[in-house]
């Protein structure tokens, strides 16, 4: 009985290689027929499963040589690999269609986010702590904090930071999920 169980899973197991398999064959076949693959620069209008997981609504990218401006266009585009869940409102991302899923998915997150704010509390050398973010025109210090205030939490690799302390630093959203200081107040 317990043989027969393992048989079955891996003959499971061999219909879901071979599926799969067809699947990639048929969008081989269907990329050199149609033309090449369709990809489009996209924006995130809401957290990474905000509404359904590996899921995110995106507004479509104009590219025109210069800036990146938002086409007037609204796809879903799914996390098929899993692999971009630390994205949110704001963050910008490519995307492919999937002939044989009939739907946008994500292919990659774009850059990094840089960012300057002051320590929420004293960070120690090592440790991840809160940075309430800033906005305003560089030109204009001192910055102002931003409504709520936002925060992002990083982690500080360099020497301990007090409370209340200018710090910036980048989010990364490729390959990584979080945020790293760079440089801190002394």
């Amino acid at each position: 009985m317990h043989s027969d169980n393992v048989y079955d899973r891996i003959a499971t197991l061999e219909k879901s290689v071979e599926e799969l398999r067809r699947t990639l064959l048929w969008e081989r076949r269907q990329a050199a027929a149609g033309g090449g693959i369709q990809m489009l620069s996209v924006e995130l209008d809401e957290d990474m499963g905000a509404t359904t997981t590996g899921l995110a609504d995106c507004n479509v990218l104009a590219f025109d040589g210069t800036d990146d401006s938002d086409a007037g266009e609204n796809v879903d585009v799914y996390d098929w690999l899993g692999t971009l869940t630390g994205l949110s409102d704001g963050d910008k991302a490519r995307a492919v269609f999937s002939r044989a899923r009939n739907r946008w998915e994500f292919l990659s997150a774009m850059g990094l986010q840089v960012f300057v704010g002051k320590t929420a509390a004293a960070i120690s050398k090592g440790a991840v702590g809160t940075i309430n973010l800033w906005e305003g025109d560089i030109g204009s210090l001192p910055l102002t904090v931003t409504s709520g205030p936002e925060t992002i939490g990083a982690l500080n690799l360099f020497a301990d930071l007090g409370s209340g302390k200018y710090a910036a630093g980048v989010r990364l959203v490729e390959r990584v999920t979080g945020a790293v200081l760079l440089a801190g107040e002394c």
